[in-house]
């Protein structure tokens, strides 16, 4: 979601202070929050000894808006976090991308683990396990194409683990997180990455496709209840 503008503070105050925040540890406690004010969402995110507030963009989407109330209303924990995204037509600015050189503006990112709630209904109701499978007609994830399944994830209609979980050994578990944030939730082709890691492109989907294979099997990738019947 893209931030409109910050509340209390100059915009030259708020990219100095991520800025500062970027080169000193940071902690891993949940130093954030999201309401809505006046209808509209707005985050409050603890940095240095001071609480940031920031209006961002109303969500078009149903799904996206859905996600986010559910954790504007608490009991959901989750990831934020900051990153600057190519700017279009009537986007606010915030300056010059510093890898890419061009008018760039602010989007916040929120990751989040949200439950089913079919599955949790059904649980709580002593259905048999059957009845939590997914519907037939819903494609089946495992075989998911990687760029489609990863527009589903940025699309708020399949969950994304909060915690990049890895399946191979401490050797390459590190490069294998790291791999999964680039593409699936920053959007890095597989040739930007390879060329950052020095590994070939096809490297990468392999890389790629075994891990969300594993995350599938795991429960770590599924279907967002209100986004079910979205094709994939």
């Amino acid at each position: 979601m893209a931030v409109v503008e910050p509340i209390g503070a100059t915009w030259q105050e708020l990219l100095a202070e991520l800025e500062r925040s970027c080169h000193h540890e940071t902690r891993h406690e949940r130093d954030w929050s999201a309401t809505f004010t006046d209808g509209r969402p707005v985050v409050r995110v603890l940095s240095g000894d001071r609480w940031w507030e920031m209006r961002l963009k109303s969500p078009r989407r149903g799904g996206q808006r859905a996600a986010y109330e559910r954790i504007a209303t608490g009991g959901v924990h989750g990831e934020l976090f900051f990153f600057r995204a190519p700017s279009g037509n009537g986007q606010r600015l915030t300056g010059l991308s510093a890898d890419t050189g061009t008018l760039s503006r602010m989007m916040c990112r929120i990751v989040a683990w949200l439950p089913r709630q079919r599955a949790v209904v059904e649980a709580h109701n002593g259905l048999p396990e059957e009845a939590n499978q997914p519907d037939p007609g819903v494609p089946d994830l495992e075989k998911a194409d990687l760029r489609n399944l990863r527009s589903a994830i940025r699309a708020g209609w399949v969950s994304f683990p909060s915690q990049v979980p890895t399946f191979t050994n401490h050797r390459v578990a590190d490069l294998e997180a790291k791999l999964v944030q680039l593409y699936f939730i920053l959007g890095w082709n597989t040739r930007n990455i390879g060329a950052r890691y020095g590994l070939h492109s096809t490297r990468i989907r392999q890389i790629l496709d075994t891990w969300k294979r594993r995350a599938v099997k795991a429960g770590y990738l599924q279907y967002i209840a209100s986004a079910e019947a979205k094709p994939l």
